[in-house]
Formats: C-alpha cells, sequence, structure tokens
C-alpha cells in the first residue's frame, strides 16, 4: 500500500537540501513533531560541488572491497573531492574510514593511519560539529 508520493527535480549540487526536504516532509505527512534541533539541523542549507559529489560516491565502490588497490582508490576519489569543495564534512568522515581500513587489513601501519583518521575526524566535526 503507497501512503505518500512527490516528485522532485532539483540539480545534483542541491542534493542534501532536497534530502532536508523530503525528510521534512515525511515527518509533517506523518505528524511527527521534530525537536528545535532536529528544525533547525533541517533548515541548514548546503549546496555540494557536483564534481565532488560525483567523487564522493564513485568512492563507496571502493570502500567494502577492502584490498589494497580499492581502497587507495576510494581515497584517490575523495582527495579529488576535497580538492572541489573542501568545506564539505563528509568527505573527511570518508577518508577516516578508508584510513581505518587499511590499518585494518594491515596496508599501513597504526601511527601513520590513525594520525590520518584523527585529522580528518577532527576537519569534519570542525565542518560540521
Amino acid at each position: 500500500e503507497q501512503l505518500w508520493m512527490a516528485d522532485y527535480k532539483e540539480d545534483k549540487s542541491q542534493i542534501l537540501n532536497l534530502y532536508n526536504q523530503i525528510t521534512k516532509q515525511i515527518a509533517d505527512e506523518i505528524m511527527i513533531e521534530l525537536t528545535p534541533d532536529e528544525e533547525r539541523l533541517l533548515a541548514k542549507s548546503r549546496t555540494v560541488d557536483r564534481e565532488a559529489y560525483d567523487a564522493y560516491v564513485r568512492s563507496h565502490q571502493y570502500w567494502d572491497d577492502f584490498s589494497e588497490e580499492s581502497l587507495n582508490k576510494a581515497l584517490e576519489y575523495l582527495n579529488s573531492a576535497v580538492e572541489k569543495d573542501p568545506e564539505w564534512a563528509p568527505l573527511y568522515i570518508g577518508l577516516a574510514k578508508v584510513w581505518m581500513g587499511l590499518v585494518q587489513i594491515g596496508f599501513e601501519s597504526p601511527p601513520v593511519a590513525y594520525q590520518k583518521v584523527n585529522e580528518n575526524l577532527n576537519k569534519a566535526l570542525e565542518l560540521d560539529p
């Protein structure tokens, strides 16, 4: 049984805003009262560079393979995305995940990888606390 349907047309750079819009509309439709903090988060407007977003999505194709080659390819895509949109926090979370993968499988030494993990997580928190 279909409960709700709507059409959306947005530029890729507005994908985060579309996510917030849909979340708010679903909450309204099912009559959930959002807290002031939730309302504030959903009201945030953020555009993402289209090429950065595409590189971020491509990096996901390589995260789960857990081979040295695939994790390095994920790093390549994420670093490319950071060059295009250095203010988008999820990129740094992605980088931290990849560095964790590299150390877990033994492709990078713990001191090097953990430093990269910490740097990237701190940057993500700095951008989007």
